[in-house]
C-alpha cells in the first residue's frame, strides 16, 4: 500500500472479486503464491505474475497500461434500487418489457447466482450473446430497453394472447382444418412439450426437407396443434386417406381379387407384415423385396391393411415385364484328341466378337434402372391406370424389347463366326512333333506323379523329423534358462550339468555325492554332483572323498 502510495497508483477494489481487487485472482494450487495478476489485452489474457499477498498483485495490475486507464476513467455510478430504475426508465420514455415465461419477470433478463451483481441483461448482436451484470433486475431491464434491440422489441405490436383449448378447436374448426392425433405425451403430431418453458410449455414442429422447421412455443396443444394445421406438411397428412379397419381391408382385397397371404412363422399372421414396436399408433409395417433390397411400404394400424399393401405390391411385381436374362455359349470342340486352336490371324475377327458382346453389357446398366423405375411405379399405381400411365409404360415395353433384341442380335453374330471357325480344316501337327490324345498325356502325368512321391514322402518325413529335434532342443533351452533362475527351496540342490533342481534331505542322505534325478522317474541328467561344493563328481572333491573316510 505504501509503495503504491509512493508510486502515486491506485489500488481498484471490486466487489465482485473473491481477493477485493480488480483483475487479481486467487488459486489454491500454489501455497507460496496464491494469488495472480491478469489482465485483458488485445482480444486476449495476459498473465502478469504470481504474488504472496492481494495487494502486491493489485498494485501489479495498478503499473499495467490497463490499470492505469481504469484508474483515470471516472468512477462508476452506484447501482440502482428497483424503485429508481423504474422512475428512470419512465424519465425516458422506455417500457421495461415484461416476460412471464422468464424467472426474473422481465425480457432478456437472466439471473445468475455466482455473482455479486445477479441479474444480467443480455443482447444478441453480430450472432453473439452480450452480457452486462446489475444489482436488480429493473436496472438490467432498464440496459436492455436502452439497446436498440430494446427499442425495437417495444415498438413492436404486442403479441396475440395465448388461445385456450376451447379456442384453439373452435378456430381449426372455422377453418375446415383437422388437429392431426398422435399417441406422444401431448396427443398431438408435431406437437412436443419442454418442462422447462413454464408459460409456453408445448413446441410446435415440422418436417421440411429433411430437416426440423420450427413454429413456435405455444401455452396449450391445441395451439401448437393448430399451427401445425396450416403448414403444408399439416395439411399433406390431414388429406391422407383414414385407416383402414380389418374387416374393411379383407373386404377391399376381396373387391381387387387380392389375397391375403397368411404366415403360421410371422407373429404378425401375414407375410411381409412386421411388427414396430417404435411406432405405437400404426405398429404394423410392409415391407417387399425388390432388386434384391427391402423397401419399406409404409406403417398401418392394423395388420390386415399391412397385407393388403404388400399383396398389392406383390401383384404389381408381377404384372411387371421381368429384364432378359444374359444368355452365355460355351463349346469346346476336339479333333484327333488336339483341341483346335484359332489362328493369329483371327485377332481382328475376336475384336470385333467383343465389341459386339460389351454393347449388350453397356446396355444392361440403364435397362435395369428402366426395369426398377416401373417396377416402383407399378407398386404406386391404382387399379385403373390413366392414359398419361399406359403411354409410359408401353414406352417402357417399347425399350425393353429394344434392348433384348440388340442383345440377341449380339448373341447370334457372336455364334455365327464361332461356327464359321469350327467348319475351317485344322491345320496339320508340324514335323517331328508326336501328338498325345487326352488320355494319353493324363496317363503320362501319372506315370510322373507316381515316380516323384516316393522321394517326396522321404523328403517330408525328414523336414518334420528335424523340425521336431529342432523345438525339442529349443523347449530344453528354455527349462534350463528357467530351472537356472528359479530359487532353491530347503534342501534342493541344483545339478552343475543341467541345473534340475534335485531335492535331497538329511535322513536319506548317505553321502555327499548325488546322482541328478535320481528318484524322479527319468528328470534330470543322470550324472553325479557334490551337494557341499555344488561342483561335478570326481576324485579331486574333498567334500566326496570326506564322506567317502568316513
Amino acid at each position: 500500500m505504501r509503495q503504491a502510495e509512493a508510486e502515486g497508483l491506485t489500488l481498484l477494489k471490486s466487489e465482485g472479486s473473491r481477493t477485493g481487487f480488480k483483475c487479481v485472482t486467487f488459486s489454491s494450487s500454489s501455497k507460496c503464491k496464491p494469488y495472480q495478476a491478469r489482465v485483458r489485452r488485445g482480444g486476449k489474457d495476459v498473465f502478469l505474475g504470481r504474488f504472496t499477498t492481494a495487494e502486491e498483485a493489485a498494485l501489479c495490475y495498478a503499473r499495467s497500461p490497463e490499470g492505469r486507464a481504469a484508474a483515470a476513467a471516472p468512477p462508476a455510478p452506484p447501482p440502482m434500487t428497483a424503485e429508481e430504475a423504474l422512475r428512470q426508465a419512465e424519465a425516458e420514455g422506455l417500457t421495461l418489457l415484461r416476460s412471464k415465461s422468464s424467472s426474473t419477470g422481465y425480457k432478456w433478463v437472466v439471473f445468475d447466482s455466482r455473482k455479486t451483481r445477479p441479474y444480467q441483461a443480455r443482447v444478441r448482436r453480430g450472432g453473439k450473446d452480450m452480457y452486462l451484470g446489475f444489482a436488480t433486475s429493473e436496472e438490467a431491464a432498464l440496459c436492455y430497453a436502452r439497446t436498440p434491440e430494446g427499442q425495437a422489441a417495444a415498438a413492436a405490436p404486442p403479441e396475440p394472447p395465448p388461445m385456450t383449448a376451447e379456442e384453439a378447436l373452435r378456430k381449426a374448426e372455422k377453418e375446415g382444418l383437422t388437429l392431426l392425433r398422435s399417441d406422444n405425451i401431448t396427443g398431438y403430431k408435431g406437437v412436443g412439450f419442454r418442462s422447462s418453458h413454464k408459460s409456453k410449455p408445448y413446441k410446435a414442429e415440422v418436417k421440411r426437407d429433411g430437416k426440423n422447421v420450427y413454429l413456435g412455443d405455444f401455452a396449450t396443444a391445441e395451439e401448437a396443434a393448430l399451427h401445425v394445421a396450416r403448414s403444408p406438411e399439416g395439411q399433406a397428412a390431414a388429406a391422407e386417406p383414414p385407416p383402414l379397419t380389418a374387416e374393411e381391408a379383407v373386404r377391399q382385397a376381396e373387391a381387387e381379387g387380392l389375397t391375403l397371404l397368411r404366415s403360421e412363422s410371422s407373429s404378425t399372421g401375414y407375410t411381409g407384415v412386421y411388427l414396430d414396436s417404435s411406432c405405437k399408433s400404426k405398429p404394423y409395417k410392409a415391407q417387399v423385396k425388390c432388386g434384391g433390397k427391402q423397401m419399406h411400404l409404409g406403417n398401418f394400424t392394423t395388420a390386415e391393411e399391412a397385407a393388403l399393401c404388400y399383396a398389392r405390391a406383390s401383384a404389381a411385381q408381377a404384372a411387371a415385364p421381368q429384364p432378359p436374362a444374359a444368355s452365355s455359349r460355351k463349346r469346346k470342340v476336339k479333333s484327333g484328341g488336339r483341341a483346335s486352336p484359332i489362328d493369329s490371324s483371327d485377332d481382328e475377327a475376336l475384336e470385333a466378337d467383343a465389341s459386339l458382346t460389351q454393347e449388350p453389357e453397356a446396355d444392361a446398366a440403364p435397362q435395369q434402372q428402366l426395369h426398377e423405375t416401373a417396377r416402383a411405379t407399378a407398386i404406386d399405381q391404382p387399379e385403373e391406370p390413366s392414359a398419361r400411365q399406359k403411354e409410359v409404360q408401353d414406352s417402357w415395353v417399347k425399350t425393353l424389347r429394344a434392348l433384348q433384341q440388340r442383345q440377341d442380335d449380339a448373341a447370334s453374330a457372336v455364334a455365327s463366326h464361332v461356327d464359321t471357325k469350327l467348319e475351317e480344316p485344322v491345320p496339320p501337327a508340324p514335323s517331328g512333333v508326336i501328338a498325345l490324345s487326352s488320355a494319353e498325356a493324363a496317363a503320362f502325368r501319372h506315370e510322373q506323379e507316381a515316380e516323384a512321391a516316393p522321394q517326396q514322402q522321404l523328403q517330408e518325413t525328414a523336414a518334420r523329423a528335424q523340425q521336431r529335434q529342432l523345438e525339442q532342443q529349443q523347449r530344453s533351452k528354455r527349462q534350463k534358462t528357467y530351472d537356472a533362475n528359479l530359487p532353491l527351496g530347503e534342501h534342493q540342490y541344483r545339478c552343475p550339468h543341467c541345473h534340475y533342481r534335485n531335492f535331497y534331505p538329511p535322513e536319506t542322505r548317505a553321502c555327499n555325492k548325488l546322482t541328478c534325478g535320481e528318484g524322479t522317474g527319468g528328470h534330470g541328467c543322470g550324472r553325479k554332483f557334490c551337494v557341499v561344493c555344488g561342483k561335478p563328481a570326481s576324485a579331486s572333491c574333498r567334500c566326496i572323498s570326506a564322506a567317502w573316510a568316513r
